[in-house]
């Protein structure tokens, strides 16, 4: 009669382990390796960490001179046709900044156009 009462046990106690093993990988998971929340703003070392200034707003009207922080070239738009522009003049380019495109002097930074 022992026999039968030792082999429920057994296996009993195996499936047991079985299940634990089974559910401990994926507790594990969240805890070492948390998902960010979809509302999380992205890092700032992301892929798109370029685009933070361009993006951002500013206030720059036509007539202002294009502040020094945006007369590098990488908020040159050197592919103005994709974004629908008109081919800048000789002396002139396009800028991206604060999510609008600028039409800038290349003699003295001045804003001749704001898209």
């Amino acid at each position: 009669m022992k026999k039968p009462f030792t082999v429920l046990m057994i296996s009993s106690l195996l499936l047991g382990i079985s299940a634990a093993a089974s559910a401990a990988p994926g507790d594990w998971e969240r805890e070492h390796h948390p998902r960010p929340a979809p509302h999380a703003a992205p890092s700032k070392w992301s892929h798109d960490h370029r685009s933070y200034k361009r993006d951002r707003p500013v206030d720059i009207r036509k007539g202002d001179r294009l502040p020094p922080e945006f007369r590098h070239h990488r908020y040159h738009v050197d592919n103005w046709r994709a974004h629908r522009l008109h081919t800048p003049p000789r002396g002139y380019h396009w800028v991206k900044a604060g999510g609008h495109y600028m039409l800038v002097s290349d003699h003295n930074n001045r804003v001749y156009s704001v898209r």
